[in-house]
């Protein structure tokens, strides 16, 4: 009984050391105290970088064009007054200071913004509600009708 009882001690031990042999194998597992590699993640493709510029840039435009126009909004509501005198044709043959004077009288909102300069002079060539440019001659005199811009 005893010889009957080694044997099929024997039996489970092979089997045991069989399985154990089939199952581990050094080049399925790492090594336990090696770090395991992590790769970095695939960089994106080319044509998410150009729709995400492309995203970017018409933000970015939107923003400077509702900015400019709501900007310019209150320009002309500040500096102009919601008014829209001019030109003013009564200058024509006066002095440049005369014109200047009347044009201030008939809209206070230009005070500070009408110029008097001479006829050829060159200037911005912006257009500006808010200011009105006094061309004048040789002789001071006022050459053509004053108007904004």
């Amino acid at each position: 009984a005893a010889a009957a009882s080694n044997a099929t001690e024997a039996m489970s031990l092979r089997s045991s050391n069989t399985s154990l042999g089939s199952s581990t194998s050094s080049t399925d597992e790492p090594f336990p105290n090696e770090p395991t590699k992590q790769s970095a993640p695939p960089p994106p493709p080319l044509a998410m970088k150009k729709t995400t510029l492309l995203l970017a840039t018409a933000f970015v435009t939107v923003i400077i064009i509702v900015f400019s126009l709501g900007f310019g909004v209150l320009r002309k509501k500040s500096i102009v007054g919601g008014t829209r005198s001019g030109p003013w044709p009564a200058c024509v043959g006066q002095t440049g200071d005369w014109c200047k004077d009347y044009v201030v009288a008939s809209d206070s909102s230009l005070e500070g913004h009408v110029f008097v300069i001479p006829a050829g002079s060159m200037v911005t060539g912006d257009f500006d509600e808010g200011r009105v440019r006094i061309y004048v001659d040789e002789d001071g005199k006022v050459a053509r009708a004053p108007s904004r811009g």
